[in-house]
């Protein structure tokens, strides 16, 4: 009786599997189709080979793609396959699979839609309000208990160069080949950064609590981009442990905001 209930749950698995696997090469093509065009997981299961099952699976997740492969598509999942990473989708069959191999060769990326974008900016805005597992609110988002310059700085974390050099260095970018961390640093170094306070780059700094037990608190301004004096300025908030001064996360609205 048992081995007929497993003998029975293995089936229906494979069932699934079988169905998993045969969208997988609707989707990527026949070069993931045995020659008989399925995959034999009934058999699998009838005979009770797992190890035949594992077999299946890897052949069917690490094929890798050939010329002889992708001539083996249709000319519209050809098209399918070039039309997800912008490429064109005109010419014959055979320049088109010439086309499909050299971008797989290349490994040109799946265009992102705009739908996908915006879901990756929210989920990485998200994780930079994320502070040791504790959710913090959104900065561009609390009305009430903002305090300015003349009354907020005398409760201003002690944040020393070294605490900005840490963070700096612990996220650091690369913008065409400079480190952004080397060049915040230099532009410290030659007095860039107060330059720019002294030209009023900085609008007035201001700071929230969240809440009295929190142990963050939030700076937030607007700052000229250095280039583009003219545009609109960009929104900037900082987040920092009150007690030590470490900064733990921050952001703005320019082109590297997310980086």
């Amino acid at each position: 009786m048992c081995q007929y209930m497993w003998q029975q749950q293995l089936f229906s698995l494979s069932k699934l599997y079988t169905f998993y696997f045969y969208c997988i090469s609707v989707h990527l093509g026949p070069s993931l189709r045995f020659p008989t065009g399925y995959f034999p997981l009934h058999w699998a299961a009838s005979t009770g080979s797992l190890p035949y099952l594992t077999f299946i699976v890897r052949m069917a997740t690490s094929n890798p793609m050939t010329l002889d492969l992708f001539s083996l598509w249709k000319k519209t999942q050809l098209q399918d396959y070039l039309k997800e990473r912008e490429l064109p989708v005109t010419g014959t069959k055979a320049e088109l699979v010439a086309l499909a191999f050299a971008a797989w060769t290349m490994k040109v990326p799946v265009k992102v839609t705009d739908q996908e974008k915006k879901a990756q900016k929210a989920a990485a805005y998200h994780s930079l309000l994320t502070i040791n597992g504790k959710q913090l609110p959104d900065p561009f988002t609390l009305v009430d208990g903002w305090e300015g310059e003349e009354t907020g700085r005398l409760k201003w974390p002690c944040t020393m160069m070294d605490d900005i050099s840490v963070f700096l260095e612990k996220h650091d970018v690369v913008i065409g080949q400079a480190s952004l961390h080397k060049r915040l640093l230099s532009d410290y170094k030659e007095g860039k950064a107060f330059s720019y306070f002294a030209s009023n780059f900085l609008f007035e700094v201001l700071y929230h609590p969240v809440e009295d037990a929190c142990a963050y608190c939030f700076l937030k301004t607007k700052c000229r981009p250095s280039f583009a004096v003219h545009d609109e300025p960009h929104d900037v908030w900082v987040c920092i442990q009150k007690e030590t001064g470490s900064v733990e996360s921050a952001f703005c609205t320019c082109f590297a905001g997310y980086g």
